[in-house]
C-alpha cells in the first residue's frame, strides 16, 4: 500500500501536473502567441483563467483540473515529511 501511495503522489501526480500545464499552454497558443507565452510563464494564474474561460467548451480541462486538485489535497494528508 505504501508503494501505491508513493507512486501516486510522488510520480503520477507530478507528471499529470506537467501534462496539464502543457495542455493548457497548447490551448493558449491556439488563441495567440502572446497568450501562449503568458500562460507558459504564469502557470497557476493562467490555468485558472483558462479553466474559467473554457468551462463550457472543454470538459477535458475540467476533469484534469479537479483530478489534480483532489489529488493534491489528498496528498497533503498522506505525506509524511
Amino acid at each position: 500500500m505504501k508503494l501505491f501511495f508513493y507512486l501516486l503522489f510522488k510520480v503520477i501526480l507530478p507528471w499529470m501536473a506537467i501534462f496539464f500545464h502543457l495542455y493548457v499552454v497548447y490551448i493558449a497558443f491556439k488563441h495567440g502567441v502572446f497568450s501562449g507565452l503568458i500562460t507558459l510563464f504564469l502557470p497557476v494564474i493562467s490555468e485558472i483563467y483558462w479553466l474559467i474561460n473554457l468551462w463550457d467548451v472543454n470538459s477535458t480541462i475540467r476533469i484534469m483540473f479537479f483530478t489534480l486538485l483532489i489529488g493534491g489535497f489528498l496528498s497533503s494528508f498522506f505525506e509524511k515529511d
